[in-house]
């Protein structure tokens, strides 16, 4: 089955209706995918994030970094 995805416009104050009606584990998947989109958008729009990201990178791509195991032990 291929999946596809659909844009609809609706009304804020429709949606909030329809969300408070949802029962509990639905709206803890709720919670959950739009805390990981607010996540995303935090570090595409936080340059010290970018800029910790890029030295992380540089750091593992020159071996100037361990490993989780290499912590651990």
């Amino acid at each position: 089955m291929i999946e596809a995805d659909i844009n609809i416009s609706v009304p804020f104050k429709s949606l909030v209706s329809s969300i408070k009606s949802l029962p509990y584990t639905e709206k803890v998947g709720l919670l959950e995918i739009i805390e990981e989109q607010l996540e995303e958008e935090l570090m595409e729009r936080n340059p010290l994030v970018q800029q910790e990201i890029e030295e992380a990178r540089a750091a593992f791509k020159i071996g100037d970094c361990v490993t989780l195991d290499e912590y651990k032990a």
